[in-house]
């Protein structure tokens, strides 16, 4: 288990004939603790010299499998990651275990460029012996899903 783990990367793209360098990228994973982790990642324009995006993410933990959440994520509109507008969220979500094999779920996420609630979700999950069931409901403006999702342990996922 690595307490720190830095990768920097940067490229060159033979096919483009202007701005041929693409953003420095860069991932930093931080588990200091069994309980603690942060992950972070972004993207830095060599030619504008500024960040494309950054992207944070912090989880608590415990040892009953509950956990609490919160991600933040910005993208600037730009032609280098073929993104055509500016993204900013922040989303925090919770798991609590209810039994050591039934627990709930949810999560809210908020835009900030929008200043709106882009989605809620509250769900559950039964892990058995070889197989778990997810089930969540999820609510946009204009648009909500209900989802349903078997894992059979070392076969894969079936999702409706």
């Amino acid at each position: 288990n690595d307490f720190f783990r830095l990768k920097i990367q940067h490229g060159y793209d033979f096919e483009r004939s202007t701005r041929p360098f693409l953003p420095v990228s860069a991932k930093l994973d931080v588990n200091p603790r069994r309980y603690f982790t942060i992950d972070a990642d972004a993207q830095y324009s060599v030619y504008d010299n500024k960040f494309l995006s950054h992207n944070v993410k912090g989880t608590l933990r415990d040892n009953r499998g509950d956990s609490i959440r919160v991600d933040y994520r910005y993208e600037r509109a730009s032609e280098e990651t073929n993104n055509d507008k500016d993204i900013e969220f922040i989303t925090g979500s919770l798991r609590v275990s209810m039994t050591d094999k039934f627990s709930v779920n949810g999560a809210y996420s908020y835009n900030l460029e929008t200043d709106q609630r882009a989605a809620s979700r509250v769900g559950f999950i039964y892990d058995s012996q070889c197989w778990t069931l997810y089930a969540s409901y999820l609510n946009r403006p204009n648009d909500w899903a209900f989802s349903f999702t078997i894992e059979l342990l070392g076969l894969g996922k079936f999702r409706y």
